[in-house]
């Protein structure tokens, strides 16, 4: 752990922080990424600050010594350190123009020039940003009313945008522009925390909860690969490999997949608070930083393959239907296992087999059981690692599975009375019914089905007739109409499927309404429905009986 006389929390304003020091980004951190939402946020508190007496903070920033002339390598805080000096240059620029000779003054805090010698940014960004910021934003004489956007990166792209909202902006603060510099420099205040390594750095960001934080266990443990494949003379080679990385999971959390991955490798669940240090601590980067960086980007297409399935990569079309359905009722702890069961060399048929055991144990147990899901993870992790090291047989694990289902009896219990009010489940439970039911999918197309409350979430045109058609009980004892509608409105057998331009028509009519739509529906529920003469819990529990026995067989 960290010990409190190693850190010692420095108070700067932005004043201080570019008089005193010289920040640089690790050249393998990720790039200038704030947008409008973040320009929106930090120009609204700045602006509404100037008209209150306290202070703006900004939030901690995390800095290592790099031990020569007072500069600091920014682990955690790039974002906001880098939108502070686009603010100034864009108030020296709008300033310059006007002609007012406190310009000069602003690029002091800008980049800093002594007699004789080059001015020394005050920021140097990662290596693919730098260049750009550099030539654009540091230097007081400047081309940048000329960029533009075609055939910048992206983060040049941001660090260009940012400039710009600032420049459209500062005009209505033209009679204010002294206070707001002033704002800037000597109200708005960082804590620095200064750490002597990734590690350190890693514990200390882990408590904070400050807004505007950048780093995660991914940032880290990329930097960590890439500081060590370039002391290797690797780092071309590494750098591709993460590149792939990052575009096979441009859409999706590193540090998720790299906990999943390491959870297979570990046979143990991985907090990601843990997971920078577990990898540190485990050698993977030290021992062969090649070949680490290219495991994980080989499994990180497998891994996009679990969360977007294609029926040309497992050529089976069955296999991406019950690997969307885990994703709809998401099943997140069985991921090391998904991942360990994908890997290995099993036939095809094989692994839609333990899929679909997957998907159905995680139904029993956490959909409609409602179990702790540690239980299950910490199973999850052990038969993935003993899978993948080729010391699981198929039929053992299937067995395995089968221990941790819940019992036939206990799963009827809990279907019978089970209320689920989140439509991508409930939607998914009453698919599967109708495909048992039908013997074939009506809703095969994604999107092609709307989840249908029988008697409405808004039942303001039924409240009489729920009256007169129940006795307002709940298992034997009275209620009152709100706790009674809260308790049915959800129920399963409350709830059916239609296409959604019908859903849309009917909206919360009355129930004899409903009936002529449902008679029209090639849903075998609905037709069903559409025979009873009046629609209450009595019903609904007719239906919930009837779904209940199937799911014992589907599931």
């Amino acid at each position: 752990m960290v010990k409190e006389s190693e850190i010692v929390p420095i108070r700067n304003s932005i004043r201080d922080l570019l008089t005193l020091y010289y920040f640089k980004i690790p050249i393998f951190q990720r790039s200038y990424c704030w947008s409008l939402e973040n320009w929106q946020d930090f120009w609204y508190d700045l602006t509404v600050h100037m008209t209150k007496a306290h202070d703006f903070f900004l939030g901690s920033i995390v800095t290592k010594d790099l031990g020569k002339d007072a500069t600091f390598e920014i682990i955690d805080g790039q974002q906001r350190i880098t939108t502070c000096i686009i603010l100034l240059a864009a108030i020296r620029d709008y300033l310059t123009e006007n002609k007012n000779g406190l310009s000069s003054e602003i690029q002091t805090y800008i980049a800093h020039k002594e007699a004789l010698r080059a001015a020394q940014s005050r920021l140097n960004l990662n290596k693919n940003d730098d260049p750009f910021f550099q030539e654009h934003i540091i230097p007081l004489e400047n081309k940048i009313g000329e960029v533009k956007n075609r055939g910048l990166l992206l983060g040049e792209r941001n660090i260009l945008k940012t400039y710009q909202f600032f420049r459209d902006n500062l005009k209505a603060y033209s009679p204010n522009i002294h206070k707001l510099l002033g704002n800037l420099l000597d109200n708005t205040y960082v804590i620095v925390i200064q750490v002597t390594d990734d590690m350190q750095a890693y514990t200390v960001f882990e408590t904070l909860n400050a807004r505007g934080l950048d780093l995660t266990a991914a940032d880290l443990i990329k930097n960590s690969v890439l500081a060590k494949a370039s002391n290797e003379r690797k780092l071309d080679s590494v750098l591709i490999l993460w590149d792939r990385i990052s575009q096979n999971l441009s859409n999706y959390s590193i540090t998720l997949f790299l906990k999943y991955y390491i959870s297979m490798l570990q046979g143990m669940p991985i907090r990601e608070k843990d997971l920078f240090k577990q990898i540190k601590t485990s050698g993977y980067i030290e021992n062969d930083v090649l070949k680490f960086t290219s495991d994980i980007e080989k499994v990180s297409e497998v891994y996009l393959q679990l969360l977007e399935p294609k029926v040309n990569y497992w050529e089976d079309k069955e296999i991406p239907k019950i690997l969307n359905n885990i994703n709809a009722l998401r099943l997140k702890t069985c991921y090391p296992l998904l991942l360990a069961i994908a890997l290995s060399k099993h036939k095809t048929s094989i692994k839609k087999e333990l899929f679909k055991e997957i998907e159905r144990l995680g139904f029993r147990y956490s959909i409609i059981m409602n179990k702790n899901p540690n239980t299950l993870e910490i199973k999850y992790s052990e038969w993935a690692r003993k899978l993948y090291d080729s010391k699981m047989e198929m039929q053992t694990l299937k067995d395995e599975i089968d221990k941790q289902k819940p019992s036939d009896k206990d799963f009827q219990e809990r279907f019978k009375s089970k209320a689920i009010d989140e439509n991508k489940i409930a939607t998914y439970i009453l698919k599967e019914i109708g495909k048992r039911l039908q013997g074939v999918d009506i809703f095969s197309v994604d999107d092609s089905a709307a989840l249908e409350h029988v008697l409405p979430c808004k039942p303001e045109k039924w409240l009489q007739y729920i009256k007169d058609n129940n006795e307002l009980k709940i298992n034997g004892e009275k209620v009152e109409l709100p706790e009674f509608l809260e308790e049915i409105t959800y129920r399963l057998g409350n709830q059916t499927l239609l296409l959604p331009e019908d859903n849309s028509k009917l909206g919360n009519e009355p129930f004899d309404t409903k009936k002529h739509m449902y008679t029209k529906s090639e849903f075998k529920l609905n037709q069903d429905i559409s025979k009873e003469k009046v629609w209450s819990l009595k019903e609904i529990m007719k239906y919930q009986e009837i779904m209940t026995d199937l799911a014992i067989k589907i599931w």
